[in-house]
C-alpha cells in the first residue's frame, strides 16, 4: 500500500487575517485577529506574501489562536510583527504532497480488494482521465501560485516606489483572491482523483491511535449522530479526535480517549468505543455516611447509590449508546490499605489517579512487596485528553467556576483521593460532599 503524505483542506478565496500578536521564531502559539477563515488543525498557515513569507503546520485551531505550531514548513521560521497578514494560501507544500500522492498511487501495484491492481491499465476510463486531469492541473497551479507570487512582488514594487494609497492596496488583495479562487478550483480537481482511488484501492488510515494523538477540541453539536455513532463502532473514529466534545443540556461531554479499554476485562471488552469525561462536576456527593474507607470504593455509597443521579444524566445525554465496562475494583480495607478486590461491570465509575496523573500520588505504595490489591486494575495509564491538556484535569464549566472531584482510590482508613479545585492532588474525609466527575463509554 502507497504510504500517502498528508493533504490539508484549503478553503475558498483563502480569507486573510493579521498577526494580533507579535511572535518570534520559536512561539508555537499564534494569535490571530480571527480564525474564521482557517479550516480546523491540522493544517497549514501562511505569514507573509511575498518570497520571504513563512509557512507553518498547526494542530489545533482555537477561536483566536493556532496552537501545535511546527514551524518553517516552508521558509525559514522567524519573528514576525503584529498586522502581518497570514492566511491559508496555496502553497509548494499543497503542489508537491498531491503530485507525490498521486505518482505514488499510480505505480503502486498492490492488489485491491477488488483483485484490481493500482497499475493504470487497471483503472476505468472515468478513472484515467482523472488522474491526467490531475496531472494538469497540478501543473496549472503550481504555474498559477508561481504567477501569483510574481504579481504580488510587482505590486509590492510599485507600492513601495509610489506610496501606494489603502485602496490601491484592496484592489491588491482582490486580484490575489481571484489568482487563489482558480488555484482553490484546481486543488478540488486534484483531491477529486484522489479520492477515487482511495475509494477503489487504499484502506482508511484513521483509526484509534490517529484519533488518541491529535487533541483537537471542535465542538461535535448538541447530540451524537448516527454517522458519529457509525465512525466509533466501525473503529474508523473518522472526523473525531480526543478532545472533542457534545454540549448537551449545558454540559460538557469531552472525549477522553479511543479504545481506552479495548481487550480488558475478565469479561473481554471487543467493542470499539470512546471515554468520555464532562468537563465540570454532575453534582456534589459524599463518599460514605461517616469517615470510613470500608468495603473500598465497590463498597462505598458512592458507588453504590450515589452515581444514580449520574447514570440518568448520562443516558439521557447518550441513549441506547452507554457501553458496560468490566473493571477490578476494590471491595475490602484492612488498616486503612485496600485488601481484596473482584470484577464488576459499571456503566459509570469515578476516574482513577492512573486515568487522571498518569500514576499514583497519593495511593499507599506497596511497602518493599509485590502484593498492592490497591494497585491492580485495567484503567492503569493517563487518558489522552488528560496527556495532550493537563489544564482539563482541573474540572472548570463554562462561566470559570472550579469544583473539586472525587476519585475512587482508597487512602487510609477515613480517605479517599480527590483532584482539588485548584487543580492539585489531594484526598479528602469520605464523609464531606466532593463533586462527582465520572467518566464512561459510549459506542
Amino acid at each position: 500500500m502507497p504510504n500517502l503524505k498528508p493533504m490539508y483542506p484549503g478553503i475558498a478565496f483563502s480569507p486573510q487575517a493579521t498577526l494580533a500578536k507579535s511572535i518570534n521564531e520559536s512561539d508555537t502559539v499564534i494569535y490571530l485577529t480571527s480564525t474564521a477563515g482557517l479550516p480546523e488543525g491540522p493544517n497549514l498557515l501562511t505569514i507573509g506574501t511575498d518570497e520571504e513569507a513563512e509557512t507553518i503546520l498547526y494542530a489545533v485551531k482555537l477561536a483566536d489562536s493556532i496552537s501545535g505550531c511546527t514551524r518553517g514548513v516552508e521558509g525559514a521560521a522567524k519573528p514576525w510583527q503584529a498586522g502581518e497578514l497570514a492566511g491559508r494560501n496555496f502553497t509548494n507544500v499543497d503542489y508537491d504532497t498531491l503530485a507525490k500522492n498521486i505518482a505514488a498511487l499510480n505505480t503502486s501495484k498492490q492488489e485491491a480488494q477488488e483483485g484490481k491492481g493500482l497499475s493504470t491499465n487497471d483503472y476505468t476510463n472515468e478513472e484515467k482521465q482523472a488522474l491526467q486531469d490531475a496531472g494538469k492541473t497540478a501543473g496549472e497551479a503550481k504555474t498559477a501560485a508561481q504567477a501569483a507570487g510574481e504579481a504580488a512582488k510587482s505590486a509590492q514594487s510599485t507600492a513601495n516606489a509610489a506610496g501606494a494609497t489603502a485602496s490601491a492596496a484592496a484592489s491588491a488583495a482582490e486580484t490575489a483572491n481571484t489568482k487563489n479562487t482558480v488555484q482553490d478550483r484546481e486543488i478540488e480537481t486534484i483531491k477529486s482523483a484522489i479520492v477515487i482511488l482511495q475509494k477503489n484501492k487504499l484502506d482508511t488510515f484513521q483509526n484509534a491511535g490517529f484519533c488518541n494523538s491529535i487533541c483537537r477540541g471542535k465542538n461535535l453539536g448538541t447530540a451524537a449522530t448516527a454517522e458519529q455513532y457509525a465512525a466509533i463502532s466501525s473503529g474508523t473514529f473518522e472526523d473525531i479526535f480526543v478532545g472533542d466534545y457534545w454540549d448537551i443540556g449545558g454540559r460538557i461531554f469531552r472525549i477522553g480517549g479511543a479504545n481506552y479499554f479495548l481487550n480488558t476485562g475478565l469479561t473481554q471488552i471487543t467493542k470499539n468505543h470512546l471515554v468520555i469525561v464532562p468537563d465540570y462536576t454532575l453534582y456534589n456527593q459524599r463518599m460514605n455516611a461517616t469517615n470510613t474507607t470500608e468495603g473500598g470504593y465497590a463498597g462505598s455509597e458512592m458507588d453504590k447509590t450515589g452515581l444514580e443521579q449520574a447514570k440518568q444524566i448520562i443516558n439521557a445525554a447518550f441513549p441506547g449508546h452507554v457501553l458496560p465496562i468490566n473493571l477490578y475494583l476494590t471491595n475490602a480495607v484492612t488498616n486503612g490499605k485496600v485488601s481484596a478486590g473482584a470484577w464488576f461491570t459499571r456503566e459509570v465509575f469515578l476516574m482513577n489517579e492512573q486515568m487522571v496523573y498518569g500514576g499514583s500520588i497519593f495511593t499507599p505504595s506497596p511497602g518493599g512487596t509485590d502484593d498492592n490489591t490497591g494497585l491492580y486494575r485495567t484503567d492503569k495509564s493517563q487518558l489522552p485528553l488528560f496527556q495532550h491538556r493537563p489544564n482539563l484535569i482541573t474540572a472548570v464549566n463554562q462561566s470559570g467556576s472550579r469544583n473539586s472531584y472525587w476519585l475512587r482510590d482508597v487512602l487510609s482508613p477515613s480517605r479517599f483521593a480527590l483532584v482539588y479545585y485548584d487543580g492539585s492532588a489531594y484526598r479528602y474525609t469520605a464523609s464531606y460532599a466532593h463533586g462527582v466527575r465520572p467518566a464512561f463509554c459510549i459506542s
